[in-house]
């Protein structure tokens, strides 16, 4: 025998057994974190984005390399700007007047990541009704 059943504030009420509530609990808190995470995951594309921008517009100026700002800067974006480097200065794409494109790829890169996964996590999140 399932136990006692749960009515629901409808009319006619509808009973609900204390798996099925267990499981809209679950899927109700899976629900939450998923749109979590697709919010900060949105937060944190955009304050890498703007980093980057901070980086690119530093490096136009004689920068000091011991400034801890831009030690921070350029510990962050290294690790995803120097594949990139490499990649260009392997590939025939070259820029010609000497200027770093990497910051614009890596840019582009980010926001594609952006316009495609929160999109789709948010999707999936409402889907888990």
């Amino acid at each position: 025998m399932p136990g006692p059943y749960i009515f629901a504030g409808q009319w006619p009420a509808k009973a609900y057994s204390p798996d099925e509530v267990w499981y809209n609990y679950r899927m109700f808190a899976l629900k939450n974190l998923i749109l979590a995470l697709a919010t900060v995951l949105d937060w944190a594309i955009m304050i890498y984005i703007w980093i980057v921008i901070i980086r690119a517009l530093i490096s136009w100026v004689e920068p000091n390399p011991y400034n801890p700002i831009v030690r921070f800067l350029h510990g962050v974006t290294e690790p995803l700007l120097a594949p990139i480097r490499y990649y260009l200065l392997r590939s025939i794409v070259r820029s010609p007047l000497g200027i770093d494109v990497s910051p614009v790829i890596l840019i582009l890169l980010l926001m594609l990541v952006r316009a495609f996964s929160i999109p789709t996590l948010m999707e999936l999140a409402l889907r888990l009704q």
